[in-house]
């Protein structure tokens, strides 16, 4: 069954690292997150794709667009996911 992750937005006027939270210490010992950077959102998703809706709302963005088309789950649960893009099922977690 899957479980929602917990996304976290860290940046500054120059740049925004949104992630997963529990790659934002890898991403912080590889310098992509900086010292000076600061958290500004921080939220919960099923997929990656709706993490990136959420925040690109949040961010004030446009709406965000999955790559490639949907599809139904391979674990035929009665999910659909983005095969091009994070790959996750809503019901199942990665897939693909």
């Amino acid at each position: 069954m899957k479980q929602n992750v917990t996304w976290q937005a860290w940046g500054s006027d120059e740049s925004i690292t949104f992630a997963p939270a529990s790659r934002i210490d890898a991403l912080r010992a590889d310098g992509t997150i900086l010292a000076t950077d600061s958290l500004l959102h921080e939220l919960v998703a099923a997929t990656g794709e709706d993490a990136m809706a959420q925040h690109h709302k949040k961010m004030g963005w446009e709406p965000y667009q999955p790559v490639g088309q949907p599809a139904a789950c391979l674990n035929k649960c009665g999910g659909q996911y983005y095969p091009l893009g994070y790959g996750d099922c809503p019901n199942c977690g990665h897939i693909g």
